[in-house]
Order: C-alpha cells, then structure tokens, then sequence
C-alpha cells in the first residue's frame, strides 16, 4: 500500500503519498440524454450570440441592476478563485460556432436547487413536451443559445440533461454565481404546489451522484462569496429570488441530510400546508405598533487567541452583519482599543490596506441584514509578552512569542488572492527507506530557503494553525487543513472547500503549523509546509 511520508524543516516541505479512504459508491442515476427527450441542436449554432451571464430578471431574481453588478464586480475582485475557467469551447464537433460558449469550471464546490417556477398542475402538455418548450424559451426566446439549468427533473422523477456540454461546463441558472455551481431544476412552482415524492427522491439521488462526480462534501460548509454555506443550497442562499419556491425551501435541510447519509429512499415530509390570504392592513398596524429593529452585529471568525513571532505579521478575519439599515461604504462599524500603541493594524479599502487607528470602517455598501468578511492583518510589538486588542465587543488577545522577526515590517505584508507558482518538488512514490535516504529537495532553490525533509508516515496529514492560513496564496476561512494525494496531485480539504494542485503552500504567516496527526512532540513547525 502507498504510504504517506512527510518532511519539513524551517521553509518547510511535505511530500504525501497516500490512498483515499474507502466509500459508498453511489450509483448513477438514469438521465435523459438530449437526444432522448428531443432537443433540437441546431439551436446551439445558428447565427445570433447567446447570453454568457443571464440577466437579473432572467433567472428570477430582484433587485436595482446597479446594486447588483456592483455586487457581482466585488465578489469577482475580492474571490477571483471562484471565477477560475479551466478551458474554452467556441466550436462543436462539427466546426461550427456555438452561440453561446462552453466554458468549463476549474472547481464545482455548490450544487444549487431551483424550481422552473411554471405551475404543472393542470397544464395537458406531456413532461417531455414540457422540457422541450423550457429548452427553448431559454435557448431562443431569452436568446442564451442553450437551456441554462444542468439537470431537470419532471413530475414523475425522470431527470433530463440540459446545458451541453458534460462534465463542468457552466450554465446559466443564477446571476453571477454560475462558475463553480451545477444547477439542478424541479418542474413546477413550488410557492403554489408541492413537488411530488419521485422528485424528491430523483433530486437526492442526483445530488448524491454529482456530489460523488465532483468530490463535494455534503456535510461540509464552504466560502462561496464571502458567504460561508452548506454545499446543497436552494436559488435563494445565493441569490434574491424566492426560488426553490416555499414547498421545496422549507425542505432542504431534510434533502441535505438525507444526501449526507445516504438516505436516497427516505421519503420526504412536505411542510404544512400555507394558506394565503391578504393581511397587509395587519402587517403594517404591527410594524407602526412595535416596529421591529435588527441591530448590526461584529462577530470573530476563528480563535480570539492570536499568535505570532515578535514583530511578525498574522491575519484574521472577523464577520460583520448590518441591522435594519444599509450601511454605506466606509462607515464606522466598531471602535478599536488596543494595549500597546506599537500594536499595528491594517485593514483592506478600495483594493489597498489602510491603517486602522481608532475605528473598523465597512469596506464596502451593504444592504439591510447583508453580512460581510473583513480581513484585519495585525503587526505584534517587538517584545515577547501578551497583548489584548478590542474590536467593538471582540476581545483578543495576541501573543508575541518565539524568535523575533529579524526585519519588523513597518506596514502590512502583500498578500494576492492568486495561487502561488509551483514549487520545484517532486513526489516520491518509493518505498519508506528510500524517502530517508534520497533527498526530494530541488535542484535549484533560492539561497535564503531552508528545506528540512520530515520523517512522516501515514495515509492523510490533518495540519492545525494559530493563525489563518493561506493556501497557494488563497484565504478559505479555516485553520484545520486535512492533505492527501491523487496520484501527483496533492489536495487539500480546507472546511470543506478542496484545493488540488501539483505543489501546495500552506502558509501561517507568522503563526506555527502544527500536525496534529503526527502523534509525537516535536509536531510543530515555523515556516511554510509544502506538498
């Protein structure tokens, strides 16, 4: 069996070697091809261009189309990662010029639930007939050149294909939230009747096949926009829209576990039944009467321990969620108070770090009830001693321990979004005694770097930090990284979001990684670890 070896030092390297744990294989489930329900390909190459990114409206979501694009330019700035395109397909088989074209996800981390929002009860058409009219009304009547759903599933649980394509290619079923998300749709409108029972257990059993297909955990909460979600959500987590619809949102925590566990043939409980009727007179005389007020809220993401070398630099995160108001860009969230005034503190504005004096501004406008990420990047005093910082009603407190950091900086570190260049480091796949005899470090390497090869062994490394780590230059807002491989590949699962790449960098700035698989004393490293 291939074992996983691990070797650190001061820039310190880990060189995996290991097997994925066993697990259920989950079945494929039968999907109407394309050319099995009657999809007219011609569709996807006649003259006119296709929408790349569907409109506001066009995907049922509300909101001023200013806001909006304004949203979806910050969440391209701010999580480029999440935007990543593998490879472009501009033609067909036949060489001709798609309207609309396929691009391809570098990493499906969302499988999002929708309704088609078209009632089926009492509509004659057969659900293929059905399928064929929702194809084209998105393909030619909204002028995208294709069906923006992935997967549809009628009445009777039969699922359908729709984007062509295959594996990883983008739809257009939520507004800028299409890259790295699969849309599945349930045919009907579930604000006025409920989905039957085959399609709920088509949808899990689909679910279950395409978290399988793109190693998603079910279980797992990820960072999807600065949002942390569950990685099976409904059109409404990501967007403003009502869709799934109340029928199918009131459940999808019962589908999520379901999934999780494995119960694919569960039945699903419907919700109670919700009856409607006008009480607009009655909403308002409770709202004059006692009007409700939500106050913001300044939240830590992570441990109120921070630690790091004298005079070194650690980053953090903290969560902030407006009240009943919009909170406009630079407004004052929370006051600052710190122990020491050789205490540094700087926080990101306007794509460059401004120094925080004496209060924590919004980096961006926000809506009623919106929440947001705030990176703060904290400089520690010379002296080696404990420290207490006080953001709002947060309390940290920071110790400065270890080496002092030779050249203490006097503003923050640059710190990018993008992935790291790899590194020059071959995985081993010889046995245990040849690792501690050949030496995998490269041949050229940079004067200043220090490798030091670990003596580890095992299947899987879980790495723990004091601080917040980077991962190939990407913060994913967890300090527990669990490390395997797939053949020279390594991978990362970092709180669920997973990372994979020939040469990873865990960086814990000025923090201390810390194996905690590793069950010996002497577990704990300064410096990068590298797979």
């Amino acid at each position: 069996m291939r074992r996983l070896f691990l070797t650190v030092g001061l820039l310190s390297a880990l060189c995996l070697v290991g097997v994925s744990e066993a697990r259920t294989i989950v079945a494929k489930p039968r999907i109407l091809t394309r050319a099995q329900w009657g999809a007219d390909e011609s569709i996807l190459t006649r003259s006119q261009n296709g929408a790349i990114e569907p409109s506001i409206s066009e995907v049922g979501e509300t909101g001023s189309l200013s806001d909006r694009a304004k949203e979806c330019e910050y969440w391209r700035k701010y999580y480029p990662h999440e935007f990543e395109v593998e490879r472009t397909v501009t033609h067909n088989e036949q060489g001709e010029k798609l309207r609309w074209v396929q691009q391809y996800s570098k990493n499906v981390k969302l499988l999002v639930v929708h309704h088609t929002a078209l009632k089926v009860t009492g509509d004659e058409r057969t659900p293929q007939e059905r399928m064929q009219a929702l194809y084209k009304y998105h393909a030619e009547g909204l002028g995208w050149g294709d069906i923006g759903y992935h997967y549809v599933i009628d009445e009777n649980g039969t699922i359908y294909e729709g984007r062509a394509g295959g594996k990883g290619v983008i739809g257009g079923h939520a507004y800028c939230s299409n890259t790295s998300t699969v849309g599945v749709a349930l045919m009907g409108n579930f604000e006025e009747e409920q989905p039957a029972q085959q399609q709920y257990l088509s949808l899990k059993k689909l679910l279950a096949y395409l978290a399988q297909e793109y190693q998603i955990n079910t279980k797992a909460r990820i960072l999807f926009h600065g949002k942390m979600l569950p990685t099976i959500v409904s059109h409404g987590d990501i967007g403003r829209t009502r869709c799934s619809g109340y029928y199918l949102r009131e459940v999808m925590g019962h589908i999520r576990n379901h999934v999780s566990a494995g119960l694919l043939g569960t039945k699903i409980t419907p919700p109670s039944f919700r009856f409607y009727s006008d009480g607009t007179a009655e909403r308002k005389s409770a709202r004059l009467a006692q009007p409700v007020v939500i106050e913001p809220k300044l939240t830590p993401v992570g441990s109120l321990e921070i630690v790091g070398n004298p005079g070194g630099q650690v980053t953090f995160l903290v969560q902030y969620r407006a009240g009943s108001v919009p909170v406009p860009q630079r407004a004052r969230l929370a006051e600052v108070e710190r122990s020491n005034q050789r205490i540094g503190l700087w926080q990101e504005l306007g794509g460059r770090d401004v120094r925080i004096r004496q209060e924590l501004l919004s980096p961006r406008s926000l809506r009623k009830e919106e929440s947001q990420l705030i990176q703060i990047k904290v400089q520690l005093p010379l002296n080696a001693e404990s420290y207490q910082l006080r953001i709002g009603d947060i309390d940290y407190t920071l110790l400065a321990e270890g080496r002092r950091t030779r050249f203490a900086q006097n503003g923050p570190v640059t710190m990018t979004y993008e992935p790291a260049k790899d590194q020059n480091i071959p995985l081993s796949t010889r046995n245990a005694s040849s690792l501690t005899a050949r030496s995998a470090l490269p041949t050229q390497t940079n004067s200043r770097t220090i490798r030091i090869r670990l003596g580890y062994k095992g299947e899987t490394a879980t790495i723990s930090t004091n601080t917040l780590p980077s991962v190939n230059g990407k913060f994913l807002g967890n300090r527990t990284i669990e490390l395997t491989t797939d053949g020279n590949i390594c991978k990362a699962n970092v709180g669920g979001a997973r990372v994979g790449s020939e040469a990873l960098r865990i960086d814990p700035g000025s923090g201390v990684n810390t194996i905690t698989s590793w069950t010996k004393s002497a577990n704990r490293f300064h410096g990068v670890i590298e797979c």
